[in-house]
């Protein structure tokens, strides 16, 4: 029996030292490495165009300046915590090797021109004695031979083409006047040829129309270059010069339409390049060139129909996608749920399509068959069954009742025998420990029903509770999986006299509604909320009240409302989606953009999961009051309810994601445990003896700070012939979050 249980439970040996245990037990658990401080944070980096972009050599890191900061360390986009970060608009950045500063100027049209530099940590703001008028659409380059920031022109507050040439030196900026120059023109290209000592300025769009000529500049002269080949006529493309092969790059841009050919400049000729892939047409992008893997970066832009938010890496052959954060269309109501097993957020979103999110990048999936428009529906994923539930919501002919159920490859409407009346508005969670998806409240033709209704994937059961909450609509409801209640807060509805915002914290545990005392967040509607299991705590973010949309985020153990302090959070929006993904530890919120919350860097022990009985009642696993797995501490575990005479109990080490292909929790009913669950997959352990009905392990956590941040589960099994199902009884599951 324990050997089906896990395949590394024949190998358990209670000689083998508990230190080297516990470290194979957390080797096969899947780590998340919380930041140092609990905070909000960007997932990556939204759509962006007429952004900038510059390579800091020091630090060896792209640098993305839009809607906000991004930097690229070759891998992935983090976003900078950097202060006093200027608002650019169409503002144009270079990197000033000598200086070892980005350097910004331009884009606010209504203002004068605005310099500032960003040294990796912090944005100065400059005022050099002399600047260029304001401009937009302008462009850079840093001349390295003669250490100096080249700009040429763009248009005015009058949308007058400008056509001179300026000089910074990191203190000042002169004009500079020469023989002859490009015509004015704006949305054209820079980048310096350090080979040639020769800045290369490309196209744009003068009076008439644009352009397809080619201009370098020695610090002196501007000279017309005639190449016998070059690309066709354009603007808002984007360049960078790649020092490793001496090359001018060229992606993308308008002539009118929309362009995605890649080119290259030797200094003679301009040569057509024909990579094997290569990103979609675009203009409005921005490049560098990462000098220490030799790679042209690019990110964004607009491809006429929307902004994008795509990483590409040019070699000098091809293109290779490094990620694409497409998103989904923004709804007036997101709902999106986690399919464990999967490893996935489920959302659909404005238009009906059904995307998913696992950690890294948004996917849109192409079911064989998909719902009607819906809004305000509700989505919940049944565990056990591996099928994300949709019910109800608003259709183009009125409220809807329809029962959906995606499996990963197609969506299929069900028949229940029994379904809850038309509605919207409502909420749904997934009852893993009853194998239940819970519906409270919305709005149905009669009102606002108060009716809880559950289902089992046949159908839908009306369920007659003792208690019930006022009804109500756009609420938020989470599965606290510790203690296996239904969790619901806020939410509003509309009478005689007006709009009643309730403030309001229920649980519901299969039987009957409980309403929670105590102070919470503001009464509210269309707030997100979503259980951590890893730290035992409900979390809600935002909404709406009487007063305007909220960014506060609290937290709920259970019995107490805490309000939390973060040093950033997204933006103010009813309506965003919260997942929290247990592949990653991470609560994940969306509505247009991505938000990932790291809890606080501190050790936590969480319940998870629930027992069966055996014959001294339901075994428990528990640690001490205040207790927990802290680095360099020995930590104590504690077995309760077992049978009085002397005997064993197997306590497994595990991840609580998933076992032998399947999500937890796992039934252990075809092992003849019959209403048992998994919580926790075994993948070694060891055997306590036990005495008067208890068993306790004082278990090691070693100083290694290469564990901070790691989860591990730990489940036990009683050895018990008197109970029920005659082989023995579980205990409830437990997580411990070391630091």
């Amino acid at each position: 029996m324990i050997s089906r249980l896990g395949t590394a439970a024949s190998a358990c040996d209670r000689h083998v030292p508990l230190v080297a245990l516990v470290l194979a037990g957390m080797a096969v658990v899947e780590m998340a490495r919380p930041a140092p401080a609990q905070q909000w944070r960007q997932a990556f980096p939204t759509v962006q165009w007429r952004h900038a972009m510059a390579y800091d050599l020091l630090r060896a890191r792209t640098v993305m300046l839009g809607f906000n900061v991004w930097e690229h360390d070759g891998t992935a986009w983090s976003q900078s915590t950097a202060t006093g970060v200027p608002t650019i608009g169409e503002g144009k950045m270079v990197y000033d090797l000598s200086r070892g500063r980005a350097v910004v100027f331009g884009g606010d049209l209504q203002a004068g021109g605005n310099t500032s530099e960003y040294d990796g940590i912090t944005w100065t703001p400059r005022t050099p004695p002399v600047s260029p008028p304001a401009r937009a659409g302008h462009a850079m380059a840093f001349d390295l031979a003669r250490q100096r920031t080249v700009l040429f022109g763009g248009f005015d507050a009058n949308y007058s083409g400008l056509a001179d040439t300026w000089e910074y030196d990191g203190n000042t900026w002169t004009q500079v006047s020469t023989a002859a120059a490009p015509s004015a023109r704006s949305d054209h290209a820079m980048v310096h040829d350090f080979a040639r000592a020769r800045t290369v300025l490309f196209g744009g769009h003068d009076a008439n129309g644009f352009s397809a000529e080619t201009w370098e500049y020695d610090g002196i002269h501007w000279l017309q270059r005639t190449p016998a080949v070059a690309p066709t006529a354009r603007g808002m493309h984007a360049m960078v010069y790649d020092a490793t092969r001496a090359r001018t790059v060229l992606l993308g841009g308008s002539d009118g339409s929309i362009l995605g050919d890649t080119w290259e400049y030797d200094g003679s000729t301009w040569t057509q390049s024909n990579p094997v892939t290569a990103p979609p047409a675009r203009f409005y992008h921005a490049m560098a060139y990462d000098v220490a893997r030799a790679r042209t970066l690019l990110f964004g832009g607009w491809d006429n129909i929307r902004g994008l938010a795509d990483t590409w890496e040019y070699d000098g052959t091809n293109w290779v996608q490094q990620s694409d954060f497409a998103a989904p269309v923004l709804s007036s109501r997101n709902v999106m749920a986690y399919d464990i097993g999967r490893r996935v957020g489920v959302i659909l979103d404005g238009a009906m399509n059904t995307w998913e999110f696992d950690g890294a990048t948004w996917s849109l999936r192409h079911p064989a068959a998909a719902p009607t428009w819906h809004l305000n529906h509700a989505l919940a994923h049944d565990v056990a069954r591996r099928r994300t539930v949709l019910f109800g919501g608003s259709g183009a002919n009125g409220m809807l009742n329809d029962t959906w159920e995606y499996d990963a490859n197609t969506w299929t409407p069900m028949s229940p025998t029994t379904s809850p009346s038309p509605r919207y508005g409502h909420a749904m969670v997934h009852d893993t420990a009853r194998a239940r998806t819970v519906l409270f409240g919305g709005r149905d033709a009669n009102g606002y029903p108060t009716g809880t209704w559950e289902y089992d994937g046949a159908s839908w059961t009306h369920g007659n509770t003792s208690t019930t909450p006022l009804g109500r609509i756009e609420h938020a409801m989470t599965y606290d999986v510790a203690r296996g209640r239904t969790v619901m807060f806020g939410g509003y509805l509309l009478s005689g006299s007006g709009t009643l915002w309730r403030s309001d914290t229920w649980e519901y545990d299969g039987t009957t509604w409980l309403q929670v005392a105590g102070a919470g967040p503001s009464a509210r509607h269309d707030h997100a909320m979503a259980y951590d299991l890893a730290r035992g705590r409900t979390l809600l973010f935002g909404g709406s009240d009487a007063g305007g949309r909220l960014s506060d985020t609290w937290e709920y153990d259970g019995s107490t409302w805490s309000q939390l302090n973060t040093t950033l959070s997204p933006m103010a929006r009813d309506g965003r989606a919260m997942i929290y993904q247990v592949a990653r530890g991470r609560m994940l919120a969306f509505d247009y953009d991505t938000w990932e919350f790291i809890p606080a860097a501190t050790p936590t022990f969480t319940r998870h999961g629930l027992g069966c009985p055996g014959s001294a009642g339901t075994p428990s696993l528990d640690a001490p009051p205040n207790a927990v797995p802290a680095l360099g501490t020995a930590f104590p575990l504690q077995l309760a309810a077992l049978p009085p005479q002397p005997g064993f109990a197997y306590l497994a080490f595990g991840n609580v994601i998933g076992w032998n292909g399947a999500p937890i929790p796992v039934s252990l009913t075809p092992f003849g445990l019959t209403g048992c669950e998994l919580w926790v997959a075994p993948a070694i352990g060891t055997l306590l003896p036990t005495q008067n009905g208890a068993a306790s392990l004082s278990l090691p956590i070693p100083a290694n700070p290469a564990l901070a941040g790691v989860t591990l589960g730990a489940q036990a099994f009683s050895f018990d012939s008197a109970a029920p199902s005659g082989l023995g009884a579980v205990s409830n599951g437990v997580i411990l979050r070391c630091y």
